[in-house]
């Protein structure tokens, strides 16, 4: 029997099926952990995946088998990270310019960690429940010509969201990097938006030339990656008209390769938001694979922290 097979919740989700075959073939040990996955998502957070699912197909092209032995690598190397973390409390990095000489500099290991990134958005129960979060609850809040910004837009996958909505007015992304820029362009190409999308070079810790230019920020998995939050999100905060909305996707406990700033609790997070002048409208938490909210919790077992917030009128 075909080790998919035997994951029910796939039978009727041809594109997560072929990627769940492709890696069970370089990695059939991980059977276990992908039936405990699908199984307990529910059927809208399933859909969400299915259609992901084919997105990420489509970046990965003839290069499947290529994702599926990165994504393996780099859950070998988050484990690694993750004992570092047992054993000292603290992620192994606590600056972005040892991340980036140790990491970011690194252009072999950097290509290797993005494909096994994009596979995570819908092998990671935590991945993908921000992601229905962010499709379900915060795009279909946005209003008639809007425009959105998203900050470190990487795969492109939430770019391609918001191209189709098409009350946005505009939309525009900004990175450190022109090679994440490049990466990002390449993307959106691959996954044939058409729409245009303005990606420029912009550091959101550096001052701002513009503000209050934005109705709408998207700004996921980014923070944690930075020497100073509180920064950051001020700039956002700038960067917004009033009355505009926020979408924030912060991993707390998350010993990634390249995380430097720790936040323990969910909690952390929400008061630095509000510290920064935001209000917060909703809040959803999604425990990694397996685990509840309070088994997280106690275990400092990563959470992704997934906020809504208002820059007030």
């Amino acid at each position: 029997m075909c080790m998919t097979n035997s994951i029910n919740r796939l039978q009727n989700s041809p594109y997560l099926q072929r990627i769940v075959a492709a890696q069970l073939l370089v990695w059939p040990q991980h059977e276990d952990y992908l039936r405990g996955h699908f199984e307990g998502l529910d059927e809208t957070i399933l859909i969400i995946s299915e259609e992901v699912a084919e997105l990420v197909l489509q970046l990965a092209g003839e290069r499947l088998e290529e994702f599926c032995e990165d994504y393996k690598w780099m859950c070998n190397n988050f484990i690694i990270e993750d004992v570092h973390f047992r054993k000292t409390g603290k992620y192994r990095w606590s600056n972005f310019s040892e991340a980036y000489s140790q990491i970011y500099s690194d252009h072999d290991y950097m290509s290797r960690y993005i494909n096994g990134i994009l596979f995570s958005q819908i092998l990671w129960t935590n991945q993908i429940v921000s992601f229905a979060y962010y499709v379900n609850t915060f795009l279909p809040g946005l209003n008639e010509g809007d425009d959105l910004l998203e900050i470190g837009p990487g795969h492109g996958l939430l770019l391609y969201f918001a191209a189709k909505q098409k009350k946005l007015k505009s939309i525009s992304a900004w990175d450190v990097s022109q090679s994440s820029i490049s990466a990002t362009d390449n993307a959106l190409k691959s996954l044939c938006v058409n729409r245009q999308i303005n990606l420029t070079l912009q550091n959101i810790l550096d001052p701002l030339v513009q503000t209050t230019s934005y109705h709408a920020v998207v700004f996921s998995e980014v923070l944690e990656h930075l020497d100073y939050p509180s920064v950051a999100l001020k700039n956002v905060y700038e960067a917004m008209h009033p009355g505009g909305r926020l979408f924030l996707n912060v991993p707390i406990n998350s010993p990634a390769p390249d995380h430097i700033y720790l936040w323990n609790t969910p909690e952390e997070v929400v008061e630095l938001v509000k510290s920064c002048g935001f209000e917060v409208e909703s809040t959803l938490l999604a425990p990694a694979t397996g685990f509840s909210e309070a088994q997280a919790r106690k275990r400092k077992v990563t959470i992704n922290t997934l906020i809504v917030a208002v820059r007030p009128k």
